[in-house]
């Protein structure tokens, strides 16, 4: 494969070291992934929630509304 280098590419020689992209959040905290379930609306895709697509969002978050006695205009934690 070969690099796309035009007039506007910066080269950087980094001299055999790694460059990795910025990362907006390098963990997880898997231990309170139930308790967080338990709170607000499963939106995870498969394995761990059933959106597939944007549909299956609204639909969740729809299905919710009509089935909770949330006040309207109060925040919904999905």
């Amino acid at each position: 494969m070969g690099l796309y280098v035009g007039e506007n590419t910066k080269m950087i020689d980094l001299h055999g070291r790694t460059m990795l992209p910025g990362f907006i959040d390098a963990h997880c905290h898997f231990g309170l992934t139930g308790v967080y379930l338990n709170q607000k609306i499963n939106i995870q895709s498969p394995p761990f929630g059933r959106v597939r697509k944007i549909q299956d969002l609204l639909d969740i978050l729809k299905e919710y509304v009509v089935h909770s006695d949330i006040p309207e205009g109060e925040v919904i934690y999905a």
